[in-house]
């Protein structure tokens, strides 16, 4: 378990993650987070330490393939959703090993079906970054690529499908997509008087 002293909880990213404006970290994080089902970065799972460093905890709930309507946007990422992908994010997807993915999973026990959609949304953050290198005036925003990242889910594979295609129709066309509604009854608990959290 990752200790973190002297943090506080994530409430203003805007003004407590402004070391990070002129970086790609936070795109990374939430396209890993998105590959890795990690739907419960609320405020009080993203820490900021004494040097204004992001860190992410409780990871009880990654690999939550389960079928809904909308991925939650993590914490971090609401004020960053409709800003173009940094070029050297797309250079980051598209190094990344689905082997070395697919070895760590099975050597953690992870179930098949779940091993299957973390590899099918890492190869989606691929094709997602490639029509964007292939179609000029599409539409580069951090929104779109969650967007059809989170579409490969457990549940109904043809409403998933028919999601994905449209979005990446929109997305060729220039067009934003709307990001999901971000939900303000931020469920953050405070771990012990002394503020101290992990």
């Amino acid at each position: 378990m990752h200790f973190v002293p002297d943090s506080e909880r994530l409430s203003h990213p805007e003004h407590q993650l402004h070391k990070y404006r002129n970086t790609d970290t936070l795109h990374r994080l939430a396209i890993m987070d998105s590959i890795m089902g990690n739907n419960d970065r609320h405020g009080g799972n993203v820490l900021m330490d004494t040097r204004n460093n992001i860190n992410l905890v409780d990871n009880a709930n990654a690999f939550d393939y389960a079928h809904r309507v909308q991925t939650p946007i993590p914490r971090y990422a609401e004020h960053i959703l409709h800003t173009p992908v940094p070029e050297s994010t797309h250079k980051w997807i598209q190094e990344l090993d689905s082997k070395l993915l697919t070895d760590k999973m099975i050597q953690s026990g992870a179930p098949s079906q779940v091993t299957d959609i973390a590899l099918k949304r890492l190869a989606e953050a691929k094709r997602w970054s490639r029509v964007l290198a292939s179609s000029p005036g599409a539409t580069p925003e951090l929104a779109g690529a969650l967007q059809v990242i989170q579409s490969h889910r457990f549940g109904d594979q043809d409403i998933m499908s028919d999601t994905r295609s449209t979005a990446y129709n929109r997305i060729k066309r220039g067009e934003a997509l709307a990001s999901p509604p971000v939900d303000n009854t931020d469920k953050t608990q405070i771990h012990g008087p002394d503020n101290q959290k992990r």
